[in-house]
């Protein structure tokens, strides 16, 4: 048990990473005050983001807001196999647990807006190309490929 639950707060901190818009080797995206909100997502900052390697045919998508209909109904353009509501997920294994009230809470207020959206088709340049087509869609926070994470030397 106390495993999942290492599981469960690493995976919620990678979620919120995700959500802020950072992620490692990456510089969180910077706001000019009085201009308008730009919704594009980010490129990365660093160089090395350039060269990093993914996971073929998954994009980690962040939506602006709460949405109650189908990923796959909001973006056909993609042809999504399959979108996992990672707070959907995280809340349904927590709530149950009166320690960790909070957390679910926390949890069961971002459903509908963090998503691992797996596409039909299984490449990179799928994920690329899934991005551009909505990175400019007003729903969308952020939509990134699935960084493979390396130990730092």
């Amino acid at each position: 048990m106390k495993k999942f639950m290492v599981f469960v707060v690493l995976f919620a901190l990678a979620v919120s990473l995700v959500a802020c818009g950072t992620a490692v080797n990456q510089e969180p995206a910077k706001s000019t005050a009085g201009s308008t909100a730009d919704n594009s997502t980010p490129e990365p900052t660093d160089s090395d983001d350039q060269g990093r390697d993914f996971q073929p045919g998954v994009i980690l998508l962040t939506l602006n807001e709460k949405q109650t209909g189908s990923v796959e109904s909001l973006f056909p353009e993609l042809n999504i196999e399959s979108a996992e509501d990672v707070n959907q997920k995280a809340y349904d294994r927590v709530k149950d647990n009166p320690e960790l009230k909070e957390q679910a809470d926390a949890y069961a207020a971002r459903i509908g807006t963090d998503f691992i959206v797996t596409l039909s088709e299984k490449t990179k340049d799928a994920v690329t190309a899934g991005i551009e087509l909505i990175k400019d869609n007003p729903l969308v926070k952020s939509a990134t490929p699935n960084y493979i994470m390396e130990p730092a030397e």
